[in-house]
């Protein structure tokens, strides 16, 4: 609107100075103001009889040149904001290089001194600044959806009705492993993946890794962790501190104090190769000594390669996301968490809660737990539908997949330190289903097989 006011202002002026120029030139009144008026329709051809008339005749044709650009533009965001209404209003705090637009959202850019009613809100500051926003406009936020997002706290580990908190390292972590699936297999249980760089993003990758990546009950995963960083040290001590129940669990993570240079039999002989860190340097390195390795190369910057032939077969290129909005609200893997919670209540909880009331009384440990298992399925299936293209499951499979599902709910509960006891307390950290799954009650064992069978079922699968 300002802009408008702008331009019409000058073009009043132009007009004015070529009318004065006219005028002087002894035209009447009325033909100077005729004669000015043509200079904007390039109409004008006559003599330029002074200055004045002169500048007119050059700027008229800026100004309503300059005006038209403004009204169209004013156009097109009046009609884009007249049908963004049926839109939801997504306002994002805390982070000015973010998505502009978006198909499903009408995109809002809030701060401290600017508020903006909206449907949903996202938080991207720091954590103490997230804080201060929700203390400041906590009563305004009331019955809104409020992402948060936490560079300190695991998610999981924070309860709030209406606040959900996430993690991009997390979600990029998750999205890596759901999007490109490892080759692990009954014939070929043992495998390697070889992580270059431990800082918290790749943390997460380990993390998420040895979650959601278990595919057989023969399979002994290695997990090669090498970091040229100075701070490796004391980010390996952080993780071993965090998850101390990590010997529990069949893979096995490996840390190395040498560079992954001194150690090129097991980048040549890994699965899988993910560098984190000093990516261009590091590839450079690599295909160096071993030039037909793949890898994958996980990072927020362009590579510059191009000395290297054929990159593009060796080097797997996956844009580390500063910011996505779908990957922050992962509206696919809550509602699928929301379906599995509800299939349990129905099976052995509460069958009077629909299943909004079922996930609003979980806490977020229990949340997580379910997203996890969201998560887990996505991957496997690929890998059933891979496996059984007939669609046809025999029922000793169906055991199997109960057991695997077995062997991630205790991954889930001892990556967040849990241990075994005979008596379960969420205060204590303890439970009485961290056995195998032959020492599982007969119950425990039917809410395993429960949720193995209703994820073949919903596949369309037989089961004969």
């Amino acid at each position: 609107m300002m802009k408008n006011k702008i331009w019409i202002f000058l073009i009043f002026a132009v007009f004015l100075i070529g009318a004065v120029g006219f005028w002087l030139a002894k035209f009447t009144p009325l033909d100077a103001a005729f004669k000015a008026a043509l200079l904007y329709s390039f109409g004008y051809d006559g003599d330029s009889h002074n200055a004045l008339i002169e500048i007119a005749r050059w700027l008229a044709p800026v100004t309503i040149a300059g005006w038209l650009l403004t009204f169209f533009e004013s156009g097109k965001r009046f009609l884009h904001n007249k049908f963004a209404y049926k839109k939801q209003k997504l306002a994002i705090y805390g982070r000015k290089n973010h998505q502009k637009i978006h198909p499903k959202y009408h995109i809002l850019e809030i701060s401290e001194s600017k508020f903006e009613n909206a449907d949903i809100y996202i938080l991207f500051g720091n954590d103490s600044e997230n804080n201060r926003f929700l203390r400041d406009f906590g009563d305004r936020l009331q019955n809104k959806i409020v992402y948060f997002h936490t560079s300190i706290f695991r998610p999981q580990l924070l309860n709030s009705q209406n606040v959900r908190f996430f993690s991009m390292n997390e979600n990029n972590a998750r999205s890596y492993w759901k999007e490109r699936i490892l080759a692990v297999s009954e014939a070929n249980a043992e495998i390697s993946v070889v992580i270059i760089g431990f800082d918290k993003f790749a943390q997460e990758l380990l993390y998420w890794g040895l979650l959601l990546n278990i595919f057989e009950l023969n399979q002994k995963i290695r997990y090669l962790i090498f970091s040229d960083s100075s701070n490796f040290l004391a980010q390996k001590e952080r993780f071993l501190g965090l998850y101390h129940e990590l010997d529990k669990i069949n893979d096995e993570v490996i840390f190395f104090d040498n560079s992954f240079r001194a150690n090129l039999d097991k980048i040549k002989n890994a699965t899988r190769v993910i560098v984190c860190e000093d990516c261009e340097m590091v590839i450079g390195d690599i295909l160096f000594a071993l030039p037909n390795v793949k890898i994958d190369a996980i990072t927020d910057r362009k590579l510059t390669l191009s000395a290297y032939e054929n990159l593009d077969k060796f080097v797997n290129i996956i844009n580390f996301c500063k910011f996505d909005i779908d990957l922050i609200i992962d509206e696919i893997a809550i509602s699928e968490a929301k379906n599995y919670n509800f299939i349990y209540e129905q099976k052995f909880g509460d069958k009077n809660l629909d299943k909004e009331a079922a996930w609003q009384r979980l806490n977020g440990f229990k949340r997580y737990s379910n997203i996890a298992l969201a998560d887990f399925n996505a991957i496997r299936k690929s890998v059933i539908e891979a496996k059984f293209p007939d669609k046809k499951v025999k029922k000793s499979e169906l055991e199997k997949l109960a057991k695997i599902e077995h062997l991630r709910w205790m991954r889930y509960h001892l990556l967040n330190n849990y241990k075994f006891a005979t008596t379960t307390s969420a205060e204590n950290k303890t439970h009485a289903s961290l056995v195998e799954f032959e020492q599982l009650s007969q119950i425990d064992r039917e809410k395993d097989e429960n949720i193995a069978r209703e994820f073949l079922l919903n596949l369309g699968y037989e089961i004969v």
